[in-house]
Parts: C-alpha cells; sequence; structure tokens
C-alpha cells in the first residue's frame, strides 16, 4: 500500500508541475534584450554581417553558415575532397 501511494504522490506532483508551466505569458518580458529582434547564434557567437554565404569572412558568420547551408565537399586530414 505504502507504495501505491508512493508513485500516487509522485504523478500528482508531476502532474502539478506541468500544469503550472503551462502558466507562462505570451507577451516578451521587459527584462529580454532581444525582445522584438531577429538574433542568430551558433556556438554562443553572432554574426557580424548578413548571412549570404559569399560574403561572410568572419569566424562567428560562419559557424551559422555552416550550421544552415549543406556542404557540398568534405576534406579529409590530408586534404582530399570527398563527397
Amino acid at each position: 500500500m505504502r507504495k501505491k501511494s508512493a508513485t500516487t504522490l509522485a504523478a500528482i506532483a508531476c502532474a502539478i508541475g506541468m500544469l503550472l508551466s503551462g502558466c507562462g505569458s505570451a507577451e516578451p518580458s521587459a527584462s529580454n534584450e532581444n525582445a522584438g529582434g531577429n538574433v542568430i547564434t551558433a556556438f554562443n557567437t553572432e554574426p557580424q554581417n548578413t548571412l549570404i554565404p559569399g560574403n561572410t569572412n568572419e569566424t562567428s558568420g560562419a559557424m551559422v553558415i555552416q550550421l544552415l547551408f549543406a556542404n557540398l565537399v568534405a576534406f579529409d586530414n590530408k586534404g582530399d575532397a570527398k563527397m
């Protein structure tokens, strides 16, 4: 009987937690810096230029471009191209 009551208590606690997690606001809070802005972050950095593959020269933008677009060619340790 004790095991059943412990399971029931755990299930009730989980249900209350799920109910309370849905009580958030749909509007962004005033403390949010990026409220209303579009910020793309990859590897904890932000690109300096627009996300055009031929116009991205800095490391941060290259990381985002690498995540967005498929690589057509990969290179092994010797520098040989592989498809």
